[in-house]
């Protein structure tokens, strides 16, 4: 139950409350909040002006055990593992709590553990301690009095059993695998990047593996490309800049990890294939998309570094084939736009169907890093008509000789 009055929490009010600890101890975190509430007990600013604020940074809330298990917020197995209370504490570099966590320290302080208490995105904004006694449930954060420490890559303390059941029997994912379903953007946004679907499946396969039941994690990633189908939710959605090509990637990973090297090569070539569309379309663009395009290729060779350490000849060679192709597709234009710039302008008569084209100075690099260093164009001396085949007239609009060179490591002549 709340107990600092709804004024407190106005548009306006307490949008952040300053934190001043002259004790540096453990304090009650319901004693914290009545010093916070109580109206003689205000810190005064440099304004003169006095106001409500958190007087310790570090506060304990005490733990019904028998609730914790009645309510069904831990499992009875865990109950030698919980403490008779929790400590939060906040980091010495921040200064102040925003409304929200106020919010929950105002709830906290009067919880009875008699229902579960669940969060998303890994407790979000609320930097006060509470990420440190988190159970991953899948689609959401459930707060346990059981420390632990959460990372980027790892999703902390789960219980695998219950964890299992939910995906497997709880959860489902109907509305996302129909196949006439249409995925907008903000459906993108939020099933591949804020919520990743995809995400919540590998994270659930790694707790599986974690736990010594490698066949139900490959049972998950399975379920996940049923759930999650590539006809709605592509596998390459780089353009977006979402975290769905590294959830792609660890699917691909765990799959070799769990000694399933047919279903992890098929996934592979499947989304090396999108990738290499994308590393296509953002070097036609370079001088406008060249973060996407260094973003796309790294994907594609990180995918090809997670074959070479399992040993995937074939999908080795696969990436290998695609950049030996786009080096010889934009080698024979180099040269095609050399021979075309060497002529004299009165020689081009330019087809009504052709397109501008700005000619783009390449540096000479190795074909590993394949991506040209200049963002530059030399708008000022040449101007290209050409159309979409590569194959038109060209039209040069200056006489000045406009040097190219390729990315590829040789220069052409000129």
């Amino acid at each position: 139950d709340l107990t600092v009055g709804p004024r407190q929490y106005l548009y306006g009010t307490n949008e952040f409350v300053y934190i001043y600890d002259s004790r540096n101890s453990v304090l009650p975190l319901k004693d914290v909040m009545r010093v916070f509430k109580e109206p003689r007990a205000k810190l005064q600013l440099q304004s003169g002006k006095g106001v409500n604020y958190i007087c310790s940074r570090k506060f304990s809330i005490p733990v019904n055990k028998e609730n914790v298990i009645k309510y069904g917020i831990l499992d009875e197995k865990y109950i030698d593992q919980i403490p008779d209370s929790i400590v939060f504490t906040i980091s010495e570099g921040k200064n102040y709590i925003s409304k929200p966590e106020l919010f929950m320290l105002d709830f906290l302080s009067n919880y009875k553990w008699d229902r579960p208490l669940h969060m998303l995105n890994m407790g979000g904004d609320l930097n006060m301690g509470i990420k440190e006694y988190l159970e991953y449930d899948g689609f959401s954060y459930k707060f346990v009095p059981i420390s632990n420490r959460q990372r980027t890559s790892e999703v902390g303390f789960s219980d695998p059993e219950r964890l299992y059941r939910l995906m497997t029997e709880v959860y489902t994912w109907d509305a996302l695998s129909y196949p006439d379903y249409y995925a907008d953007n903000q459906h993108l946004y939020t099933f591949c990047g804020v919520l990743s679907q995809r995400g919540i499946f590998v994270n659930a396969a790694k707790e599986m593996i974690k736990a010594g039941w490698p066949e139900r994690a490959v049972e998950l990633l399975d379920k996940c490309q049923e759930a999650v189908p590539e006809g709605n939710y592509p596998l390459d959605m780089s353009y977006l800049g979402f975290s769905n090509e590294l959830m792609v990637m660890d699917m691909i990973n765990l799959y070799y990890m769990l000694d399933e090297p047919e279903k992890a090569s098929d996934l592979a070539v499947r989304f090396l294939d999108k990738m290499f569309q994308s590393v296509q379309f953002f070097f036609e663009f370079y001088d406008y998309a060249d973060k996407e395009f260094d973003r796309a290729k790294s994907i594609v060779l990180m995918v090809q570094d997670i074959a070479k350490d399992n040993a995937d000849e074939a999908v080795v060679a696969y990436v290998d084939r695609n950049f030996d192709a786009l080096l010889e597709q934009y080698t024979k234009y180099l040269k095609l736009l050399e021979e075309f710039v060497r002529r004299e302008p009165e020689q081009f008569d330019p087809s009504s169907d052709c397109r501008p084209f700005v000619v783009q100075e390449f540096f000479s690099e190795t074909f590993e890093n394949l991506v040209p260093r200049s963002r530059r164009h030399i708008i000022a001396y040449a101007s290209l008509v050409v159309d979409d085949a590569f194959g038109g007239e060209f039209l040069v609009a200056a006489h000045d000789r406009v040097r190219i060179h390729t990315q590829f490591g040789t220069a052409l002549p000129h």
